[in-house]
Order: C-alpha cells, then sequence, then structure tokens
C-alpha cells in the first residue's frame, strides 16, 4: 500500500512539472495536494530534482542556461 501512495505522489509532482513545461515552482506542487515532506521524500529518492531554491523537475529534463 505504501508503495501504491509513493508513486500517487510522484505521478502528481510529474503532472505539475510537465504541465509547467518541465520546471515546477514549489508553490504549484504544493497547491496540487503535496506537502513539504512529499516534495522533499521525492527529492531525497531521486524522483523529481531541485534545481534551484523553489524551482524542481524530473531527473530527464534538459534546460539551457536561458531557460534556467
Amino acid at each position: 500500500m505504501e508503495e501504491r501512495a509513493e508513486n500517487d505522489i510522484f505521478e502528481r509532482a510529474k503532472q505539475v512539472i510537465e504541465a509547467f513545461h518541465g520546471m515546477a515552482k514549489t508553490a504549484s506542487l504544493l497547491e496540487s495536494g503535496l506537502t513539504y515532506k512529499n516534495i522533499l521524500a521525492l527529492t531525497e529518492q531521486g524522483r523529481i530534482l531541485r534545481i534551484k531554491s523553489g524551482y524542481y523537475t524530473l531527473p530527464d529534463a534538459e534546460f539551457s542556461e536561458e531557460e534556467m
């Protein structure tokens, strides 16, 4: 059951990040129902990456310096 919940949380984060063209703000993730604890756990697991303070992406995303 716990693994399914973790996958649901990741899928929600992934949807938000994809909706914002591959880079989402913390506020957007929180508005989707995720918690700071969820975001931290996904980051520690390597399922999402913290680009800089308040910005997250997926591990396979590629951005130019200008986009960042």
